[in-house]
């Protein structure tokens, strides 16, 4: 059994880690985050960015189950089903359960957050989640899953949803009734932890712990707990619990990024786009990576893009925990983050990385299964 997090901000692998761990017949759990996930695999003939499905629904018999903490979209799900069908998996909507707890995201937080974004530079990817997420503390009204068999319910909570929401912008209900009308369906609706009895399952982090909602440099941080605590909950059983990183740095969008040095023609399926913004590389930050060991302790690493492990690591002062409570010392501990110095010492390959963290490597090789 195991659960997969990402040790960096985002990017660094886990959906390709998942495949790699994957079993036919296994279950994986998208324990936190949200539509917004984007897990690029590669294998044969195929590439599928996986988002709301778990990547290693690439093999037979798999199936995923979508978790309480995990931020549904049931209309992006439509299209991500269409083209994952596409790639040979046959009836991915038939192999997929929804906890009745998670939120969903809806046309209308989608569209206030892109609202809030043009003002506010976040380094949201303008797919509702951070609205979703407040739209619920606020008003104790978010829409859930459950809701999604009730007419009236949606029906009740849209407008409720809208009224709230032009605190960003000019929104209408009736501009929303169709999109209400494709939500409403006799969705598998399953509790999480019933699902995953007698079942190997793998959980699917998002993002990365340096993007913790608690334990990120707010304020740049996701409306989300990225550590493995989400899927910790949904069970008692004996866990390993795999970190993953490249052999450089990424972040995508706002906030400090101290080792950046530029561009680099990798090939990446990450690139710079409208909400999120640009995305950067760098050099690997070992002092982060440290940093979110001790945030999220590990049991095994993996190491991606080992094509790159010729580049040097930055070496620092470590990263200071900051009460997650403290609003505003995080924030300003953030704005130290723009100028912090680094010297670069040793190669980046997976040996020196797992000697650094005092982690073992997961040898995850699999000529089958690809990520570039």
């Amino acid at each position: 059994m195991y659960v997969v997090v990402d040790l960096g901000y985002g990017d660094a692998g886990k959906g390709v880690t998942v495949a790699r761990l994957t079993e036919p017949g296994d279950l994986i759990v998208k324990f936190t985050g949200g539509a917004q996930c984007a897990h690029n695999v590669r294998w044969n003939k195929y590439h599928h960015t996986f988002s709301q499905f778990g990547s290693g629904m690439i093999h037979p018999d798999t199936d995923t189950a979508i978790g309480p903490d995990f931020l549904f979209d049931p209309l992006a799900l439509y299209r991500e089903a269409y083209h994952l069908e596409g790639c040979g998996v046959g009836n991915a909507l038939g192999r997929i359960t929804i906890d009745p707890e998670a939120l969903v995201i809806t046309p209308i937080t989608i569209l206030a957050g892109q609202y809030r974004e043009r003002v506010k530079r976040h380094g949201s990817t303008g797919r509702g989640i951070g609205v979703t997420v407040q739209h619920n503390l606020d008003t104790g009204m978010g829409v859930r899953a459950k809701d999604l068999g009730s007419p009236a319910v949606l029906k009740y909570k849209f407008r409720d949803q809208i009224r709230w929401a032009r605190q960003f912008g000019h929104l209408e209900y009736s501009d929303f009734v169709p999109d209400l009308e494709r939500m409403v369906g006799d969705w598998p609706i399953v509790p999480t932890r019933d699902v995953m009895k007698d079942r190997v399952w793998i959980g699917e982090g998002s993002q990365g712990i340096l993007l913790d909602q608690d334990y990120g440099w707010f304020p740049h941080v996701t409306r989300a707990t990225t550590t493995a605590m989400p899927f910790l909950k949904l069970t008692n059983q004996r866990v390993t619990i795999v970190g993953v990183t490249r052999t450089y740095q990424t972040r995508h969008g706002a906030g400090p990024f101290p080792t950046d040095f530029g561009k680099l023609k990798d090939n990446d399926d990450n690139t710079d786009y409208e909400w999120a913004g640009e995305f950067k590389r760098g050099f690997l930050d070992i002092e982060a990576l440290r940093y979110a060991i001790d945030v999220q302790p590990i049991d095994k690493l993996v190491v991606t893009h080992q094509e790159f492990k010729s580049f040097m690591v930055a070496h620092g002062e470590p990263y200071e925990f900051i009460d997650p409570l403290a609003l505003e010392s995080r924030a300003d501990y953030t704005k130290t983050l723009y100028d912090r110095e680094f010297s670069l010492q040793g190669n980046a390959t997976p040996e020196y990385i797992s000697d650094q963290l005092g982690v073992p490597l997961l040898d995850l090789e699999d000529g089958a299964i690809v990520n570039v």
